[in-house]
C-alpha cells in the first residue's frame, strides 16, 4: 500500500499508533492480536515520556518487537513541531495539490501504469495547436479511434478494408501511413521522406509517431500533427 500522508509528530495526541502512517519509514504498525487487545487505542503520545517529547525507550522496547522499536526509535521528534500535522507527502511544503496527486496516481495506480503508452508525451503538449487536435492525437496515440480493425475487434460487424483505398486492413498505420492515396499527403507537404527514416514497420504506431516527432522542428511538428488530423 501507498502511503501518501505522513504524520509530523507534534504532541501525539491525535495520532493512532495502529495502522497510520506516523514511522519515518512510511510504515504501517499493524497489531497482533494480543497487543490490539491489550491497547486497542493506544495513541503516540503514550509511548512519549510524560511531559517530554522523547520515546519511553523502556515501554517501547517492552511492547514491540525488535523491528518495530528501531523503527520507532528512527522517527524523529522535532522540537519545532508542536502540533499534530498530517503532511501531503509528494510536495515539499506538506500541501497537497492536484497537479502532485495526478503525477502520484500515473506512476502508481495499477490500471493507469498497464496501459500507459510510453513516449515524450510533453512534445506533444507543448505544440502550439487547437486543442481538439491534441485531444485527436491523445486517443489515436491510445488506440482509441474507431478504424475498422478497431471496431472489429469490439464485436462490430463490419469489413476490415481500408475505407480509402480498399485494399488493407485499416488500423491506424496502415490508415495514416500505409495507404497510397494518404502517402501523397505525406509527400505534398515535404514530411514523407523524414517520415520514412523514422518508420518502423515492426514497431507499434505510437511509437513510430514519437520516433517520427522527434528530429523534427517545431513548425513541421505542428504541420504533421495537423496532417495526421486532417487525414483522420
Amino acid at each position: 500500500m501507498i502511503h501518501r500522508f505522513q504524520w509530523s509528530i507534534g504532541t501525539g495526541e491525535h495520532i493512532l499508533v495502529w495502522n497510520h502512517p506516523w514511522l519515518s519509514n512510511a510504515a504501517r504498525i499493524v497489531p497482533s492480536t494480543h497487543h490490539h487487545l491489550e491497547w486497542p487505542q493506544v495513541i503516540v503520545s503514550n509511548l512519549l515520556v510524560t511531559s517530554q517529547k522523547q520515546w519511553n525507550m523502556e515501554l517501547v522496547n517492552a511492547f514491540f518487537d525488535n523491528a518495530t522499536a528501531r523503527n520507532i526509535f528512527n522517527t524523529p521528534l522535532l522540537p519545532s513541531v508542536t502540533h499534530d500535522v498530517s503532511a501531503w507527502k509528494f510536495e515539499k511544503d506538506g500541501a497537497y495539490s492536484v497537479k502532485s496527486a495526478y503525477k502520484d496516481i500515473l506512476n502508481h495506480d495499477v490500471v493507469v501504469v498497464q496501459h500507459r503508452v510510453p513516449g515524450n508525451w510533453n512534445c506533444i503538449w507543448s505544440l502550439k495547436l487547437p486543442p481538439n487536435v491534441k485531444n485527436f492525437l491523445w486517443r489515436a496515440y491510445r488506440n482509441c479511434l474507431p478504424t475498422r480493425i478497431r471496431l472489429q475487434a469490439k464485436g462490430v460487424q463490419c469489413t476490415d478494408g481500408c475505407a480509402v483505398c480498399d485494399k488493407f486492413g485499416e488500423d491506424n498505420t496502415h490508415l495514416f501511413f500505409m495507404c497510397n492515396k494518404n502517402m501523397l499527403c505525406w509527400q505534398h507537404i515535404g514530411l514523407w521522406c523524414p517520415l520514412m527514416t523514422a518508420f518502423d514497420t515492426n514497431a507499434s504506431f505510437p511509437t513510430n509517431v514519437f520516433a517520427i516527432l522527434q528530429p523534427l522542428d517545431q513548425q513541421q511538428k505542428q504541420v504533421f500533427s495537423v496532417t495526421l488530423w486532417s487525414i483522420w
